[in-house]
């Protein structure tokens, strides 16, 4: 099983074939207050330190939900693409529900310029969840994995990344940074997250 309901990570890279001792261990060794917990090892998780990681023979999945991100779906492209430029092949999967600017526009826009987009709406989640943005980020999530397994895209690669379009929007989101991802060895771990801890948005679900 890999329900995401992880929602207060702004990023999650998983590899699909999970190594739970590995995932353990990374939820509860402790990491600076950067970017990237990267430089942090517990006694059972090695670090590699490689400059020359090579992902082109493994392809990845993006999920990504927005509420009015509109604005910010431009940089969030541009630092998408970067990353998924290393990568033998991508589908990425957006999601949409209640916003009141021009987000679903632009996302079917982008799915027109590029085949490997899909996009999903589901209209006023806030109906049905209230006020609970964790909820809705949650079903968002969710219902994409779904549609990935259902498509049986999940068995076809090797990486799911889950990323959140506006917080991912910025100068810190780079290549570099994201291979920093791959020092751990990965024959020892399931699962990165990220932490942005001086950064403020005004967009989300």
């Amino acid at each position: 099983m890999y329900t995401v309901i992880i929602i207060v990570q702004f990023l999650l890279l998983v590899k699909i074939s999970i190594n739970y001792r590995a995932l353990y261990e990374l939820a509860n060794s402790s990491y600076p207050d950067t970017f990237w917990h990267v430089y942090y090892a517990t006694s059972t998780i090695t670090i590699r330190r490689t400059s020359n990681v090579s992902l082109a023979h493994d392809p990845v999945i993006v999920l990504a939900c927005g509420r009015n991100v509109a604005e910010a779906i431009p940089i969030f492209q541009t630092n998408l693409y970067s990353i998924l430029k290393l990568f033998k092949n991508y589908r990425v999967l957006l999601g949409e529900s209640d916003s009141e600017d021009n987000t679903l526009m632009r996302f079917r826009h982008w799915k027109d310029k590029d085949s490997k987009i899909y996009v999903h709406t589901y209209g006023n989640l806030s109906v049905t969840y209230s006020k609970n943005r964790a909820h809705r980020i949650a079903f968002c999530r969710n219902h994409l994995l779904q549609t990935a397994r259902k498509n049986n895209w999940i068995n076809e690669t090797r990486f799911l990344l889950v990323m959140d379009i506006d917080i991912n929007a910025n100068g810190i989101l780079t290549v570099e940074n994201f291979l920093t991802n791959f020092e751990y060895d990965t024959r020892d771990w399931a699962v990165m997250t990220a932490s942005q801890t001086n950064f403020t948005t005004t967009f989300g679900l």
